[in-house]
């Protein structure tokens, strides 16, 4: 059975990413990983992955005219709810922005002037990385849908996960509570919160918790720069013991990080002092505890 952990927070910026890729350094070759967060995703700048297949997302179906058979009579124009088509010199035309891709427009014309594309929002990638099977995504600019992207991002995996006979896969989720952390989160064996010490972090990851609690997931937390303030540190600690959550270690701020990550390297990997790169892997054994896993 193949197990997911998702990695989410409820905001940017609490580092997701730098707790994933330490993961994925301790992990080699032992799981596949995925950056689930399809609008923005920074996995691959470490990862330096080489593209071994790459697939097209479809996303909305878009309205398109044909010239001769449009008449301009202005219906499609005057059932369109979102104000998507204005008729100009007898010629519809489509605000691909306003469009919400309902189908009406094509419905209601009389003449099947109009008809519908499925439209390439974006591209899912495998690759592999010196750690291992690595599956990404890029939503492009201005395109929808991003949690239908991470969802078939996921079926990606498993079947990558699947053809390299791995049993768990680790998703860099996006920020936020939204359709793409969802999308994540849903079916997931485990997610694990990333906070930092802010009234930000804290209102965020209440969120995180609140989500996971409502789809019955397993939820645990782990405190990154948590030498930057000790009095919101006890806070997210009150909050963790108020509601049951496992704390799975703490990590500091460290400017070593900070460096490593500028040079494409993880916390395992760069020069970062030896108790931090202790703590991840304290971390990794307390996702095995809550997984049951055993022999990674």
């Amino acid at each position: 059975m193949i197990r997911e952990v998702a990695i989410v927070s409820g905001k940017g910026g609490t580092g997701k990413s730098t707790i994933t890729l330490g993961l994925a350094s301790l992990l080699k070759d032992k799981a596949v990983f995925v950056d689930a967060d399809v609008d923005a995703p920074d996995m691959y700048i470490v990862m330096e992955p080489e593209l071994l297949k790459k697939e097209d997302f479809e996303g909305p179906r878009f309205p398109v005219y044909i010239p001769d058979k449009c008449t301009g009579c202005g219906l499609c124009e005057q059932n369109c709810r979102f104000d998507a088509i204005k008729i100009v010199d007898m010629k519809p035309i489509f605000n691909e922005f306003k469009c919400d891709a309902c189908g009406v427009c094509w419905r209601v014309c009389p003449f099947d002037a109009i008809e519908v594309r499925r439209d390439i929002s974006g591209e899912i990638y495998i690759s592999r990385s010196r750690f291992g099977p690595f599956v990404h995504a890029r939503l492009f600019p201005g395109r929808e849908n991003s949690g239908k992207l991470v969802s078939r991002l996921r079926v990606v995996a498993k079947a990558v996960a699947d053809d390299a006979k791995k049993d768990l896969i680790i998703l860099d989720g996006p920020p936020g509570v939204g359709c793409p952390v969802i999308s994540t989160i849903t079916g997931v064996s485990l997610t694990v919160g990333i906070v930092e010490p802010t009234l930000s972090g804290i209102h965020d990851i209440i969120r995180v918790y609140e989500l996971s609690t409502f789809f019955n997931i397993p939820f645990t937390i782990v405190i990154n720069k948590s030498n930057i303030n000790p009095d919101m540190v006890q806070r997210i600690k009150e909050f963790a013991s108020e509601n049951g959550i496992k704390i799975l270690g703490e990590i500091p701020f460290s400017r070593r990080i900070v460096e490593a990550l500028l040079q494409r390297k993880t916390i395992i990997e760069g020069d970062v002092e030896d108790g931090i790169k202790e703590e991840l892997k304290r971390i990794w054994n307390g996702i095995q505890s809550m997984l049951s896993l055993t022999g990674l």
